[in-house]
Parts: structure tokens; sequence; C-alpha cells
């Protein structure tokens, strides 16, 4: 499902890399666990990025809908992640939706423009949101059939006497 939920946003929203980042158990790490790369049309796995490192963007996380910033470099929402991810990568702009399971945060989905800045129009952040909600019902789905697996095997599994 983050396969195909990454692809369409790249493409709806004509940025080059598209992410869906979740946090550690401990809510210390965030781990990039699929990156859609629109120009190439690959699919893959990026670094981790410990929280202690960024507290202007972890907090703004965690208050906001969407991070929208057109100049990533300068915000000071974005600016923590300049020399060792916006700058080697060329990314200018971000736009990023927090993840809600259960109401607290575990992810952000990174939408990211690469080149010039870029003006987020308001009907972009509102799909990066909706992209967001799409993959906190992924996780949702998930967990839900993993419980019902689980329940079938213990109905299935004969007790020992």
């Amino acid at each position: 499902a983050l396969r195909e939920i990454t692809e369409k946003a790249a493409r709806v929203l004509q940025t080059a890399r598209v992410g869906v980042w979740l946090l550690d158990e401990s809510g210390t790490r965030l781990r990039c666990v699929e990156q859609y790369e629109h120009e190439l049309g690959a699919h893959g796995a990026g670094p981790e990025l410990e929280l202690e490192h960024y507290p202007a963007y972890f907090a703004a996380l965690e208050t906001r809908r969407t991070i929208a910033a057109s100049d990533a470099i300068h915000d000071p929402r974005t600016n923590e992640f300049r020399t060792n991810y916006l700058e080697p990568f060329g990314i200018a702009a971000v736009l990023h939706a927090p993840i809600r399971f259960g109401g607290r945060l575990v992810g952000v989905v990174c939408h990211e423009h690469v080149g010039r800045s870029r003006h987020w129009r308001i009907d972009e952040q509102n799909f990066a949101g909706s992209v967001a909600d799409f993959v906190d019902s992924a996780m949702e789905t998930s967990e839900r059939r993993r419980a019902e697996d689980e329940l079938r095997s213990e109905e299935h599994t004969p007790e020992l006497q």
C-alpha cells in the first residue's frame, strides 16, 4: 500500500520524492521505510534521523497538520536538515504531513521538491494531509489483519494438556 500511495502522491504533486518515515518504538528515531523516486520510478528505503538533532522540526510535527516549507534550507522548521539531507539531495522545498495512529505521532509523509524553491498551495497542503491519513488507514488495516490472524491461529492451535 505504501508503494502505491507514494507513487500517486509524487505524480499528483509533481515532486522528485515522496517518502514515508516512521518513528521507532522509543520515539527517538525516524526511519524512512518507503521512498519513491519519481524520475527513476524506483522504490527503496532511506536513512534514519535521530529526534535529538532536529528539535524544531519534531516540535512542528507535533503541532501542525502540514509543514509547508517553500524554502526548506532557510525555514526554521526544516533548516536543521540543511547540511546532512537537504543540500546533498538538492532539496529546495518540502511538504511534510504527520502520520498519527491512535492519536499519537508515529511518522511523517515527506514530499520533496528538487531544484528551486516552491510555494505550496493550500490544496497541495490539504492533499499532503490526506496522504498521511491514507497511510494511517493502511497501518490500521494492517494492524487489524495481524490481530485477526493471531486470533485465528490461536483458535486453531490445540491446547496442551
